[in-house]
């Protein structure tokens, strides 16, 4: 077992410390910015969102090269998972080009804006200003996000450490997985997020609190981009070790990434 995660930490090892330097620059600005910057940062125009928006375009562009060249059908699921992320994020252009919303949308979109993830159903939070709970709380796009981290990230690569049954069943689909040594920073990333939360003073503009909020998902986003990174350059060197071996027999067969 420790093997196995001495393996992996060295497998990610430049993404882990790529990840930690902007978790720590990131939240940092509560540091060295003033309370009205950091309120400016919680704009929909401002670094954290459009950042989120371009880490989700360039993983969904990623993945989909990964597609063409292997025609495995988890990466164009993931590539269109994250260009809608990008698009949702961006309200699909409305932050920047400032059209309004349709009269049927913004009757159900508890931020009268042009996405889905905040329609009342799929938002954190009711017209009236109240949060979710319960049951009510399993449609909640953030919510999901959160679970599909969790599960795709953390809970799915440990697993396959612990059994030979379960990594013979993942690589038996072709799911590409992330190394858990990337996916624990979905949760390092949650923990610091409610821990910053804890120590900020209080009695400033709301708006103060939710920048957290933004870097917090802009911290998630730059993770799947470097997740999508690695499986593309894991693929390039596959094909490149499969180029090898037609010249030179020494190498062997390469790796099946299709």
């Amino acid at each position: 077992m420790f093997s196995k995660i001495k393996n992996d930490f060295n497998q990610s090892k430049n993404y882990i410390i790529l990840i930690v330097l902007a978790i720590i620059a990131s939240y940092s600005v509560y540091s060295y910015c003033s309370v009205n910057y950091i309120i400016y940062l919680s704009d929909e125009n401002a670094i954290f969102e459009l950042s989120t928006a371009l880490f989700f375009l360039i993983a969904s562009i990623i993945l989909f090269l990964l597609f063409r060249d292997t025609k495995n059908i988890f990466f164009i699921l993931l590539s269109i998972l994250f260009f809608v992320g990008a698009g949702e994020e961006l309200s699909w252009g409305q932050h920047l080009m400032h059209f309004s919303t349709p009269n049927y949308l913004n009757k159900i979109n508890v931020q009268h804006e042009f996405n889905f993830h905040n329609i009342e159903e799929f938002n954190t939070g009711n017209f009236d200003g109240s949060k979710k709970t319960g049951w009510h709380r399993l449609l909640e796009i953030n919510f999901l996000f959160r679970l599909f981290c969790l599960f795709y990230g953390i809970v799915i690569p440990f697993l396959m450490m612990q059994s030979k049954k379960i990594t013979d069943f993942i690589n038996y689909i072709k799911m590409p997985t992330p190394n858990l040594s990337v996916g624990i920073f979905f949760m390092i990333n949650w923990i610091v997020y409610k821990l910053v939360l804890m120590v900020l003073p209080e009695g400033n503009n709301i708006y103060y609190y939710l920048t957290a909020s933004e870097i917090f998902e802009c911290i998630d986003a730059f993770i799947f981009l470097c997740i999508s990174f690695a499986y593309y350059r894991f693929s390039f060197k596959n094909v490149k070790e499969d180029e090898s071996s037609i010249h030179d027999s020494r190498f062997g067969m390469a790796a099946d990434v299709g």
